[in-house]
């Protein structure tokens, strides 16, 4: 038996970097604005304090969603520009289904912007999001409306950097990719030909950017030490007999994995 030792360093990305779009275990819940003036405001005697709109699901529904990671899903709350979907709300709905007995699970941010898109005016919503209990944020609706496809390429990466770089973000999802499959016109990453167009080549090389791959040859104690993000891989051990695969994840606060081959000398 061979132990691997693998130790990671996450490379930084201003605040560390992460793992984009990757699965995520639990259904999502949406729920879109909740526009109440109750929200925050104290409860009557005898009544229990909830957001307009709440609705306690039926018993044989929580039971089949108990083990379900329940989402809240907004929208403009990254873009700054919509008074009625600042981040300081979305927090105060968060908190207030919480303290409505809601478990939620997940903040979700739509992620539907229009050029130009401001890197700084994302980088702050998302830090007062993660400041709502530490719950995972997730863009769950991405896409980049704008006619000329090399400024969509450019905006695209905006968002994305900002969102990979972000340790509260625990994954984005495309809303679409293709030519006449969207909903907004001006924003697909592939034309309807199938040609892959700017926006979408910027989206596949900050995919190469982001992998992580390193080669070389463990020391006497059987370690190897590499740099790179978050997510999962495939280790490869070659020795003069053979070579054998093994597959790993490095997750949040991982420092060193140890993984065991049993490869013939």
């Amino acid at each position: 038996t061979i132990k691997r030792t693998v130790h990671r360093r996450v490379a930084p990305r201003r605040r560390g970097g992460r793992a984009a779009a990757r699965g995520s275990g639990g259904r999502a819940r949406a729920t879109g604005h909740v526009p109440c003036r109750r929200v925050g405001q104290r409860a009557g005697p005898g009544r229990r304090e909830a957001p307009c709109g709440a609705r306690r699901p039926p018993r044989g529904r929580r039971r089949r969603r108990r083990r379900a990671r329940l989402f809240v899903n907004d929208y403009n709350v990254l873009r700054g520009n919509d008074p009625n979907a600042t981040p300081e709300k979305y927090v105060e709905l968060v908190d207030a289904l919480r303290r409505g007995g809601a478990a939620v699970g997940g903040i979700g941010v739509q992620g539907h912007m229009d050029s130009p898109v401001a890197g700084q005016v994302i980088r702050a919503a998302l830090d007062k999001l993660a400041a709502a209990g530490g719950a995972p944020i997730w863009i769950t609706e991405l896409d980049v409306s704008e006619p000329d496809v090399g400024l969509r390429a450019d905006d695209l990466e905006v968002v994305l950097r900002e969102a990979y770089a972000h340790p509260a973000v625990e994954g984005v999802v495309l809303w679409g990719f293709m030519e006449g499959q969207m909903w907004r016109r001006d924003a697909y990453l592939v034309d309807a030909d199938g040609t892959v167009n700017e926006a979408g080549q910027r989206f596949l090389q900050l995919q190469r950017e982001w992998r992580s791959d390193a080669r070389g040859i463990v020391d006497g104690d059987g370690r190897f030490k590499f740099r790179g993000f978050h997510g999962t891989y495939v280790a490869q051990v070659t020795t003069a007999t053979g070579k054998m695969l093994k597959t790993f994840t490095v997750e949040k606060g991982d420092n060193s994995l140890e993984l065991d081959l049993d490869i013939e000398i």
